[in-house]
């Protein structure tokens, strides 16, 4: 069957998920549909879709069924009835939750005899179908591969790899993205217009200020990635010494200065750890370390350490190994590092992949406007241009 045959299976009618189930009806796909609340599909039934009467009729209508409902526990509650039989078919689950629950979810599909792909969706209703839709797939690359060309009819859509977490973990580091650039942009703003200046005139700025450090994140990367921080251009207690003028003229103009402790109490940890003559990527050990004490003592060489992240049977060769690299760096005291840059040196996975799917998720990105780009999702849906914990409920379909 070429693209535009093959049928399409949407479960949840959400604003999301009508706008999923417009696309592939526009596409030219014989589309079913289901929802508990019947009088949502009214209009998807006007343009030709077919509105089936149970859950198990409409996943039994073809091999590619869209579920986009409330939560996890509602996609088990509405496909693990006894009149559903998921066996043969694929299931690309674009339902919010977080990467523990895409996982196990992927094992109670595969176990009941489908595929499954996890997603998110990174854009609102009205942009479904256009190139501005980006949507992150994660799991075998095999049935991503098999269903793509029919899932090109939503938008721009990606691959991120084996692992089906990742595409929630994306999510949610795209959440951490925009509150970070959004709560230090709150920052300035309050700080100006103790002087008069309105947030208009500040935007401008602040845009090219943004623009500016994240031209910096590929080096930064980098510098993570091997472990290794030189001060190319400022050292962290050079940092440090910037964030406490920031504080103290936030609290001498009366704005809050939570934010800029925040940074600088773990500006602090790190320099009293001894990387105050490192560059400020060097934070990520500050960011890696779990809750609780610091760890300290030696590091001992980790070859052939490995990610306790599940990886997919199906996962290519090298996909989520360590490298295998001893640590053998140590503080500018000489002591040995903290237990983060061990597991920064020689335990993270392979990256060619991802980067170049990361990358055609930016180039497109990069096209949005911003107010697109941020906008929250839609009450009644499950997905939008912002990472999906930053939206309202949906009502799951109901």
């Amino acid at each position: 069957m070429n693209r535009t045959d093959t049928p399409v299976t949407v479960i949840g009618l959400g604003l999301m998920g009508q706008a999923l189930a417009g696309a592939f009806l526009k596409a030219g796909h014989p589309t079913t549909v289901w929802n508990r609340t019947t009088s949502k599909a009214d209009g998807l039934v006007a343009r030709g879709a077919r509105l089936a009467p149970t859950v198990g009729d409409a996943v039994a209508a073809g091999s590619l069924t869209i579920i986009c409902v409330t939560d996890y526990q509602a996609v088990r509650e509405l496909l693990g009835t006894s009149d559903v039989e998921l066996d043969g078919t694929t299931l690309v689950n674009l339902t919010s939750g977080d990467s523990a629950q895409a996982r196990e979810t992927a094992r109670w599909a595969e176990q009941r005899g489908a595929r499954y792909l996890d997603g998110a969706v990174m854009a609102v209703p009205p942009a479904i179908g256009t190139p501005e839709a980006v949507i992150l797939h994660s799991g075998p690359q095999a049935d991503f591969d098999a269903h793509k060309p029919t899932l090109d009819a939503l938008g721009t859509v990606t691959h991120l790899g084996a692992d089906h977490g990742l595409a929630s973990l994306y999510d949610v580091a795209g959440l951490a993205m925009m509150w970070s650039v959004l709560n230090a942009w709150l920052q300035g703003t309050a700080l100006l217009r103790t002087a008069g200046v309105d947030a208009a005139t500040y935007a401008p700025f602040a845009q090219r200020i943004a623009a500016g450090v994240a031209d910096w994140l590929p080096g930064y990367a980098e510098q993570i990635d091997s472990g290794s921080f030189p001060a190319e251009v400022s050292a962290l207690e050079t940092d440090a010494r910037a964030m406490a003028h920031l504080i103290e003229e936030s609290e001498a103009v009366g704005v809050s200065a939570e934010l800029p402790k925040l940074f600088k109490a773990m500006a602090d940890r790190s320099i009293a750890a001894g990387h105050g003559g490192e560059q400020y990527p060097v934070l990520i050990e500050e960011f890696s370390r779990a809750p609780g004490p610091p760890t300290t003592g030696p590091v001992r060489a980790c070859q052939g350490a490995r990610f306790s992240v599940p990886v997919a049977s199906s996962a290519p060769a090298g996909a989520f190994t360590g490298r295998g690299v001893p640590v053998s760096s140590r503080t500018n005291s000489g002591t040995p590092r903290a237990s983060a840059r061990a597991r920064a040196s020689c335990a993270y996975p392979a990256r060619e992949k991802q980067r170049q799917s990361a990358d055609s998720v930016m180039a497109v990105s990069h096209r949005h406007s911003t107010s697109r780009r941020v906008a929250g999702r839609t009450a009644g849906s499950t997905s939008a241009t912002t990472p999906r914990a930053a939206r309202p409920i949906p009502d799951g379909g109901r």
